[in-house]
């Protein structure tokens, strides 16, 4: 479990840094919501590297570990980016 979430961490945080700063200057309308869908990108890379390295395939396992990450991840950037996305 540590290292699944590490590795969700650490992808899905990667991700979310580089696609807010690629976004940085554009369109500045909606930031929230620009900062959901970073998340949700974000929250995909992370859940496709954590299942890249999983070798469980217990349903609550599945659920809570790698479906935990994407929606913490759509959370952090509807309330953390929207201020670094607008210009």
């Amino acid at each position: 479990g540590v290292r699944g979430a590490l590795i969700a961490a650490i992808v899905g945080i990667g991700a979310m840094a580089a696609f807010t700063v690629a976004l940085r200057r554009a369109v500045p309308v909606a930031s929230r919501l620009r900062g959901a869908v970073l998340g949700a990108a974000a929250g995909a890379w992370a859940g496709l590297a954590v299942f890249a390295f999983c070798p469980s395939g217990d349903h609550q396992h599945l659920l809570a570990g790698h479906l935990l990450p994407i929606i913490v991840l759509i959370l952090v950037g509807a309330a953390a980016t929207p201020r670094l996305l607008r210009p």
